[in-house]
């Protein structure tokens, strides 16, 4: 694997933590990417993880269930996924260095034309 390319196992691994997790909540709790301000990190925090996992254990919920912080994000975008219900939702999208909030989609693949780029013959194979 080269540097700098992402890894599709990898991907795929966070993508079946993330089902797993999601499936195993109620309804009330789904996953979101976070899109945070950085420049607004306060100076105590080493790290955006060390003050992402902090935001997260502020967050108060009314059912006892703490948010879950799945994975930190540091090339693309800066921010973080997290499993979080409406009300914690809404509490962090009072916060000033919070920028956006994309809820977690599933895509479909459409493979109607992958037979033909592989160069696959019908009934023949390769």
């Amino acid at each position: 694997m080269e540097h700098g390319k992402p890894s599709y196992l990898f991907y795929s691994f966070i993508f079946l933590i993330i089902s797993s997790i999601s499936s195993s909540l109620s309804d009330d709790h789904q996953s979101y990417i976070i899109h945070m301000d950085r420049s607004a990190m306060p100076a105590p925090f080493s790290t955006p993880h060390s003050w992402y996992t902090s935001i997260l254990s502020s967050l108060s919920s009314t059912d006892n269930v703490p948010p879950t912080h799945l994975y930190t994000y540091n090339h693309v975008i800066d921010g973080f996924s997290a499993v979080l219900s409406q009300s914690q939702l809404e509490q962090l999208q009072k916060m000033p260095d919070h920028f956006a909030t994309y809820a977690e989609t599933f895509g479909h693949l459409h493979t109607t034309h992958s037979p033909k780029f592989l160069g696959l013959q019908e009934d023949v194979g390769l």
